[in-house]
């Protein structure tokens, strides 16, 4: 449903750089009109991951409700 739009690990990035980075995922024109989705993350940092998909699968997959679920606190 979502491709990265770059490469680079958010890992290397520094929390500032994380938070403030530009949108990292873009959608692969999947309708998702009225669904929820669970997004599962292998680790919690910033939150920034799991905001930038739930933006993308709201506004351009047309998911109704976007929720997050990680593994990990980092």
């Amino acid at each position: 449903v979502l491709s990265r739009i770059h490469s680079e690990k958010q890992s290397k990035k520094g929390r500032a750089e994380r938070i403030h980075g530009e949108q990292v995922f873009q959608a692969n024109g999947i309708d998702l009109s009225g669904r929820t989705i669970i997004l599962l993350d292998d680790i919690y940092t910033t939150g920034t991951t799991l905001q930038h998909a739930a933006q993308i699968l709201k506004a351009n997959c047309g998911a109704s409700q976007v929720y997050g679920v990680a593994l990990a606190r980092g």
